[in-house]
């Protein structure tokens, strides 16, 4: 559980907060961690916030600042809300986390409910950093899988809920040999081929169809194939 500070107005604190996108707000990291900070009467903490960085990597501005800080001795306490804010990779965490210690420095992570300090606390910041890392490679591989069998799907006759694997080529349900399409697109360029939408329709194929193989909405083929005629 967490203990406030035997002098809370001595302590030198910083909290430390980051969001991976600049459309995400750092408001709810802030109201619990300042929550936390009036309940233990610690005042004049100092804030190092990163808006829009990645937890991949520790090469961020409020990052830098607060390791030149903690160099420095301006910090001996160090509250954030949750460990992955700190960082996603096990390996970096768990050496960040390490120096901080070895400097004694306490981290607080609200969401945990945890006060990291000495080899207890490197020992247990290093198995839940190892356990988070091992969660989002399942979940990469899960999404691997889920587009390697959509790819492999009928274009006709599967849905966003169910796929129909084609079979040598060729779905077992409708004898279709188009299979789903998947990628993105550079930027100006158009969400369809209009030689490919052709093509499709050339075969008889409708807008509906032709739509699910090319992975994209109805309107976009009836706006495809409005273009094609005004062009011609």
């Amino acid at each position: 559980m967490l203990d406030a500070p035997q002098e809370p107005s001595k302590a030198k604190v910083a909290v430390y907060v980051r969001v991976s996108s600049a459309s995400q707000k750092v408001a709810s990291q802030r109201r619990e961690i300042e929550r936390y900070l009036a309940g233990h009467g610690i005042t004049g903490a100092r804030w190092f916030v990163d808006e829009g960085y990645s937890g991949k990597t520790l090469d961020r501005p409020a990052m830098k600042a607060l390791q030149r800080s903690i160099f420095v001795g301006e910090i001996d306490t160090i509250i954030v809300y949750a460990l992955d804010r700190l960082a996603r990779d096990a390996l970096e965490g768990i050496t960040l986390i390490a120096g901080w210690l070895d400097k004694g420095i306490r981290l607080i992570v609200l969401t945990l409910q945890m006060d990291f300090s000495g080899d207890v606390g490197r020992m247990v910041a290093s198995l839940l950093f190892h356990i988070a890392q091992m969660e989002r490679n399942r979940i990469r591989e899960r999404q691997a899988a889920g587009i390697a069998a959509a790819k492999a799907a009928c274009a006709r006759c599967s849905t966003k809920r169910s796929n129909v694997p084609l079979v040598d080529g060729t779905c077992p349900r409708c004898g279709g040999t188009e299979s789903r399409s998947w990628g993105g697109r550079q930027r100006g360029e158009s969400k369809v081929s209009h030689a490919r939408v052709r093509q499709l329709a050339a075969k008889g194929l409708n807008n509906t169809e032709i739509a699910r193989i090319l992975g994209v909405s109805r309107w976009t083929i009836i706006r495809a194939l409005n273009n094609q005629r005004k062009d011609g």
